[in-house]
């Protein structure tokens, strides 16, 4: 029986990387956790058949040559032609999602360049210059100031330092028990360079103030274009939401943490908005950096698996 299994683990290993399949898409499908499905390739677990019938509709293959077939790479010229022509497309798709990302760049600068130079009024505190003054005093005015919202906000987003300190830690026990940083999952250390982005980002705009607040914090008058409370729930939220489909296994689980965090984040930022410590361009700044960020993440990720699909396909 282990035999078998072991056999089976093989055949899904070998048609994967000939197809250029990540191992994350497919721990996905099968609706469990990368670690169990790398088990089921190595033949530690025991794979369904419910699993292996979803696997094999994937792949474009018989049942039976999962089960039964002798060699990880049978009806090679059928796979391989059909793995040339998922790469081709997978390749595209990498290449779109590089675009889009750049074009989000491109709009989040032009967006800020227009904040610095259209309509520019000194309606902020101790007479600082505002971009986009009239809409952002009629958003001012229409919410006004709550300090205590504000403070909930405030004190709520440590929540988001645990996150990344548990990613991190993830990241921290996978090298201790492989030995090698470059054993550690490539999307753990695409997220680890993805946390020092946004932390850059965020530092590079104290400098760079293009916005100060619209109110003053403890008497001091601080940065507020973009809103670093809603990039930051922009940024870690949604990537901890693309981990957490591969770290959860249990469906139903993975639907009420992802549920939780969409919830949380939306919280923070509406929280954010009326609580009126931040101009309203800045908030949508926020969120337009958060999403060329997010997407340049997204597209990286993408990247990393497929060359690392295609070096283990040469390799074999």
């Amino acid at each position: 029986m282990d035999e078998a299994i072991k056999q089976i683990g093989e055949r899904l290993k070998g048609l994967r990387e000939v197809l250029n399949i990540p191992a994350e898409e497919i721990a996905e499908l099968c609706e469990i956790s990368l670690d169990h499905y790398l088990k089921i390739e190595s033949g530690e677990a025991d794979p369904s058949v419910y699993r292996l019938s979803k696997i094999s509709k994937r792949y474009g293959i018989d049942l039976d040559v999962l089960l039964f077939g002798e060699e990880p790479r049978m009806k090679g010229y059928y796979v391989t032609r059909k793995g040339h022509k998922k790469m081709k497309e997978e390749k595209k798709k990498i290449q779109n999602n590089f675009i889009v990302a750049a074009g989000l760049l491109a709009l989040f600068i032009l967006y800020t360049v227009a904040i610095m130079f259209v309509d520019v009024q000194p309606i902020g505190p101790q007479g600082s210059s505002v971009g986009f003054a009239e809409v952002n005093q009629y958003f001012h005015t229409l919410f006004g100031v709550n300090m205590l919202l504000y403070s909930i906000t405030d004190w709520l987003s440590i929540a988001v330092l645990f996150i990344m300190f548990g990613f991190a830690m993830v990241g921290l026990v996978q090298l201790i028990k492989r030995k090698s940083l470059f054993r550690v999952d490539s999307s753990i250390l695409v997220l680890g360079g993805f946390y020092v982005l946004v932390f850059l980002a965020y530092l590079f705009f104290e400098f760079f103030v293009v916005n100060y607040r619209p109110v003053l914090i403890e008497g001091v008058l601080e940065a507020s274009y973009p809103s670093s409370t809603t990039m930051l729930m922009m940024c870690i939220m949604p990537t901890a939401i693309m981990q957490f489909h591969h770290l959860i296994s249990s469906k139903r689980l993975r639907n009420i943490v992802n549920a939780f965090c969409g919830i949380y984040a939306s919280f923070m930022v509406i929280g954010r908005v009326l609580s009126g410590v931040h101009w309203f361009t800045d908030i949508v700044g926020g969120i337009l950096l958060s999403a060329t960020l997010v997407m340049l993440y997204y597209s990286t990720n993408q990247l990393v698996n497929s060359k690392a699909s295609r070096s283990s396909q040469r390799s074999r």
